[in-house]
């Protein structure tokens, strides 16, 4: 994805197109709820299991997605080209933004 990303900022850059990814994580909506429930037998301990993988220790919002991505569709990120976003609350990758 983030090969892809940067080829087509280059591809794109001439016409002032900007490509940036985002990269969420898991989240947590009616679907991954709903596919939790039915193929686990125990959904709390998959959602467990998922958390201990995300760097927060913790499954993102739809409402933490809309956020990230309001930003590269602003007039603030006109400089940020070729970059990788992710919902970690911690990092925007390569875009040198770094939250606590």
């Amino acid at each position: 994805m983030l090969a892809l990303t940067k080829s087509m900022q280059v591809d794109c850059a001439k016409y002032t197109i900007r490509v940036n990814a985002v990269l969420p994580g898991t989240i947590m909506t009616p679907f991954v709820e709903q596919y939790l429930q039915n193929s686990y037998d125990d959904p709390e301990a998959a959602i467990a299991a998922i958390k201990t993988r995300e760097l927060v220790g913790g499954l993102g919002r739809p409402e933490d997605v809309a956020k990230v991505v309001m930003f590269p569709a602003s007039d603030e990120s006109s400089f940020v080209r070729g970059s990788s976003l992710c919902r970690r609350r911690r990092c925007v990758r390569q875009g040198c933004i770094h939250k606590n």
